[in-house]
């Protein structure tokens, strides 16, 4: 067989390469046009967030070239938008709360005095469920409720 050298000469393909067999991948995963490979692991009583901080911190100390990328699927990735999409849920709430204060007083100042005394009740709510013996979860809302009628 001949290709085409850059002189516009044939040459034969066997002067270029030398076939040898060897051993290599069944398949080549790519994903967006990009090798890939996956790694999974079980997680025997580890969190899955200290799992992840943990790959993160030994794929940091590989120093790896910066065309190498390491990303997290499954439920590790599902954790990450979890986070994310609770932030921004978390901010735009303060942001609602503060439009409907502001609408309610009709002031710019007296929802961030109302909101700023907000964090002040957290350690008194979870004193109140210490001497009420109430586990701290959703459901202790509803023991409140009914310890208080």
């Amino acid at each position: 067989m001949t290709v085409w050298s850059p002189t516009a000469q044939l040459v034969r393909i066997a002067s270029l390469i030398r076939l040898e067999e060897a051993r290599g991948p069944a398949q080549i995963e790519r994903q967006n046009r990009q090798r890939k490979f996956a790694i999974f692991a079980n997680l025997d009583g580890i969190p899955r967030s200290a799992a992840v901080a943990r790959i993160e911190r030994m794929v940091f100390e590989l120093n790896m070239p910066p065309a190498y990328q390491v990303k997290f699927s499954g439920r590790a990735k599902v954790l990450e938008e979890t986070i994310e999409n609770f932030l921004a849920a978390f901010v735009l709430s303060l942001v609602f709360m503060y439009m409907v204060l502001a609408a309610q007083f009709e002031s710019l100042l007296h929802p961030i005095t109302i909101m700023l005394a907000l964090p002040l009740s957290i350690p008194f709510a979870v004193v109140s469920l210490l001497l009420l013996r109430n586990p701290l979860d959703v459901y202790s809302i509803f023991l409140e409720e009914r310890h208080l009628e």
